[in-house]
C-alpha cells in the first residue's frame, strides 16, 4: 500500500489529489499562510518546496516557487505559470538568489520531508535571501485520529515531528515570534512565524 500511494504521489495530479483530499482542500492551510505572511502587492515572495505550485495563488505580488521534484515544477509553470508566477528547479540548500533578494519566504508541509541538519541549512538559506519574514507549517503527529495517523504513516516524509520539536528545532537559530497549531482536513498543522 505504502509503495503504491508514493507512486501516485511521483505524479503531480495524484500529489495534489491526495493532499487536497485528506487536507480538505488546503483551505485552512492557504488561510492562515495568508493572514500571516501577510504577502503585499510589492512584495516578491519565495516558496521553497513548492511542489505543484498551488499555494502560488495567495500571492497577489511575485512570486517563486523553487523544489527538486521536476515533474512537479513542469506542472506547476503550465498550470500557474505567468508574468508574476515563476517556477524553478533548485536545491533548498544552495539557493540561487542574492542576499535579501525576497521580502518574505514560506516552507510549507515541507519541515517533515528533510531531517534537522538539512533543515537548519535550509532555514539560514531562506534567511540569506529574505529581508522580513519566514512562515513555516508543517504537520505534526496525531494521536487520536485513527485516519490520520494511517496518513501519515503513508506520507513520503520521515521526519513527522512533535510541535516542541519543530519550536527546540527552529530556535537552535532564529527567534520565534508567534506559533500556533490549526487544524487542515485530517491533519493538524503547525505555524510558526520567524521576523527577520
Amino acid at each position: 500500500m505504502k509503495k503504491l500511494i508514493h507512486r501516485i504521489c511521483e505524479s503531480p495530479l495524484g500529489s495534489n489529489f491526495i493532499r487536497l483530499t485528506l487536507e480538505a482542500g488546503l483551505v485552512s492551510v492557504r488561510k492562515n499562510a495568508v493572514r500571516f505572511l501577510e504577502p503585499g502587492l510589492n512584495e516578491r515572495i519565495l516558496d521553497v518546496g513548492c511542489g505543484t505550485g498551488e499555494f502560488s495563488k495567495i500571492i497577489p505580488g511575485k512570486y517563486i516557487g523553487v523544489d527538486t521534484d521536476k515533474k512537479h515544477i513542469k506542472y506547476a509553470i503550465k498550470k500557474y505559470g505567468d508574468e508574476n508566477r515563476g517556477f524553478l528547479v533548485m536545491d533548498a540548500l544552495k539557493l540561487k538568489f542574492k542576499d535579501g533578494e525576497f521580502d518574505k519566504s514560506m516552507f510549507i508541509n515541507c519541515l517533515h520531508h528533510v531531517d534537522d541538519k538539512e533543515f537548519g541549512r535550509i532555514l539560514k538559506e531562506m534567511a540569506r535571501v529574505t529581508k522580513k519574514r519566514i512562515l513555516i507549517i508543517d504537520t505534526i503527529p496525531l494521536k487520536y485520529n485513527l485516519f490520520g495517523i494511517m496518513t501519515q504513516k503513508l506520507d513520503q516524509g520521515r521526519y513527522i515531528r512533535r510541535l516542541e520539536e519543530q519550536l527546540k528545532l527552529v530556535e537552535k537559530n532564529f527567534k520565534i515570534k508567534f506559533y500556533k497549531t490549526f487544524r487542515s482536513g485530517v491533519n493538524i498543522h503547525s505555524l510558526m512565524l520567524i521576523e527577520l
